[in-house]
């Protein structure tokens, strides 16, 4: 049982690690080329993982399908792909927070490289769980799988422009962020597919180990 007390601590816990974050600054490599690739590949992959095992992702977009009818949220394949999207890029990123302080100091650098790479990708999922969550006007202007959407998105923020908007912190790499947004539009499209076949399924899905 989760206790307010347990609650409050897991939430310093979770500050004291984005303080850390902070504090730590911008990931410093001997070879930045490699290192920012190094941390590229590691979400990147972890992802594919993921969503490689078919029956394990379309359980977990079961769940969020189960959710979304018992909160009477607008149920879509973009809206429910975006969500499944957004909650295995948070679980990463718990992992990699944790990484900062219990993992080995040599690995530190691509933990927070790759921090910046999965904020990139979560700008751009929650950009469309904005707009197709909420039942937007996009949804009747012929673009209801989101799909130009997260491109148009994906190219803002892998350009000059990105350096414009507050949201990209002073100790955060824009070109990692970049890099993150384009592989947040390529997860979305497959997850959107998952989430199709998801609807599609009446029946429910067995249970199978959660990635």
């Amino acid at each position: 049982m989760t206790t307010p007390e347990i609650a409050a601590s897991a939430s310093r816990q979770h500050q004291d690690l984005i303080a850390a974050r902070e504090w730590l600054g911008q990931p410093v490599f001997e070879d930045k080329r490699k290192g920012y690739g190094i941390a590229e590949r590691l979400v990147s992959s972890t992802i594919s993982v993921c969503l490689k095992d078919r029956r394990s992702a379309q359980w977990n977009v079961r769940n969020v399908l189960e959710d979304c009818r018992m909160n009477r949220s607008l149920i879509t394949a973009a809206s429910i792909a975006s969500k499944s999207c957004l909650g295995m890029l948070e679980d990463m990123r718990r992992g990699l927070l944790l990484e900062l302080t219990g993992g080995k100091k040599e690995n530190r650098a691509i933990a927070i490289a790759a921090l910046d790479v999965v904020k990139g990708s979560q700008i751009v999922l929650g950009a469309v769980e904005l707009m197709y969550g909420s039942g937007h006007t996009l949804l009747a202007n012929g673009d209801p799988k989101g799909f130009t959407f997260v491109k148009k998105q994906a190219e803002f923020w892998s350009s000059p422009l990105r350096m414009t908007d507050g949201s990209i912190k002073p100790y955060e790499v824009p070109e990692l962020i970049g890099e993150g947004a384009k592989l947040g539009a390529k997860t979305y499209r497959r997850m959107h597919r998952i989430a199709e076949e998801v609807l599609r399924i009446p029946t429910r899905i067995p249970t199978p180990g959660v990635c």
